[in-house]
């Protein structure tokens, strides 16, 4: 009995769900999280890239490889940043997976923190440098956004002041700077109102018969004085 040669091919989603990645000595401990974030990715390239369908299981896997190794590598870990990549993948005009390169690029060129109303690192940088130009003593003359910029842009300028920071210390310090907010945001904490680094002179108000008081006693105390000075002599 001849048996009749039957082509097959698994749907995409069970390919998908089924092939998980390689993992061999040479790959580094890998955090779940990002093993997750790709699988998230895949489960979506089928309506962006249609081309995936064809992919055979073991494609899918040795992809999925590398693609956990490239985010991993290149500090993609968050749903914000893969976004930022998602949606450059949906504008794309033809029916192909793209490199793990260009979708890095793609997740590194948004601005991660926008849903949470903060700047880019790019944003915070410029306006950091700007201020370096007033700096507290002059910071009354300098135009705040909002009290949530004030305390972004006074805080990584009194880091980088105190530490002498080079230019590789401070882009380090504004994307720490930006991830400290985030977190602070996202727990529900308000933004406090800006307040003065340096303290304004403080002025009193002194009355016509509080100065009259005031210029008596010094009178007072130099004629005292002169009269010492002559007795002495």
């Amino acid at each position: 009995m001849s048996l009749q040669k039957v082509n097959w091919q698994p749907s995409i989603a069970k390919t998908q769900s089924s092939a998980k990645p390689v993992i061999n000595a040479a790959m580094p401990n890998i955090n779940t999280k990002v093993e997750k974030l790709v699988d998230k990715i895949f489960e979506q390239l089928t309506a962006s890239c249609p081309s995936i369908k064809f992919w055979s299981e073991r494609e899918i896997a040795v992809a999925k490889q590398q693609w956990i190794l490239g985010l991993a590598e290149n500090g993609i870990k968050t749903i914000n940043q893969v976004r930022n990549g998602m949606r450059e993948l949906r504008a794309k005009d033809d029916d192909f997976v793209p490199s793990i390169g260009k979708f890095i690029g793609w997740c590194k060129s948004g601005n991660e923190y926008a849903h949470l109303g903060l700047p880019s690192a790019d944003e915070l940088a410029k306006r950091v440098k700007a201020f370096m130009g007033y700096g507290f003593e002059l910071e009354d003359q300098f135009t705040f956004a909002t009290d949530l910029e004030y305390w972004l842009i006074t805080d990584v300028y009194r880091k980088c002041k105190v530490n002498r920071w080079n230019d590789k210390q401070f882009d380090a310090g504004v994307k720490e700077t930006l991830d400290a907010w985030a977190g602070r945001l996202s727990s529900g904490e308000s933004i406090p109102e800006r307040r003065r680094q340096i303290p304004k002179t403080v002025k009193i108000k002194v009355t016509d018969e509080k100065a009259m008081d005031y210029l008596a006693r010094m009178r007072s105390i130099l004629r005292g004085n002169k009269t010492q000075n002559t007795v002495t002599a």
